[in-house]
């Protein structure tokens, strides 16, 4: 969701491991991962001002901050297209922001990496040295 508007929707496996929206990616590409060597493929930038949500420019909000922005993208509003089974995307570039974003297994490895540190037993606490 990006001020107000759903732009992109879908199971989380397929979200996570497939965003075709810039929005979707420029998130993925900030999340900090549970493990050193899980990497995220992504790395959409969004940068520049957001839009007042009280003053919302004409066609897709994201247009002022999008690698991928279009001369359409400033006119027109993306209306939903579905890109899979149970998923959306407000995007006319969809594919290309697809493209850059390689369909991974990262998702599944961080839910596996996550799980497991969260299985370790509660009598087990969490060892902390402070470096000097």
């Amino acid at each position: 969701m990006y001020l107000g508007m759903i732009v992109e929707q879908g199971d989380a496996v397929t979200l996570f491991s497939m965003p075709q929206h810039p929005y979707s990616s420029g998130l993925l590409s900030s999340v900090l991962l549970p493990h050193p060597d899980l990497v995220m493929e992504s790395s959409v930038s969004l940068k520049g001002e957001i839009p007042s949500p009280i003053d919302l420019p004409r066609g897709c909000f994201l247009a002022s901050r999008c690698p991928f922005v279009i001369d359409r993208c400033r006119s027109e509003m993306p209306p939903a297209e579905m890109v899979g089974p149970s998923h959306t995307v407000h995007c006319f570039r969809h594919d290309e922001v697809a493209a850059t974003t390689p369909a991974s297994k990262t998702f599944e490895a961080f839910v596996a990496e996550s799980e497991r540190i969260l299985r370790r037993p509660a009598r087990q606490p969490i060892r902390f040295t402070p470096q000097p």
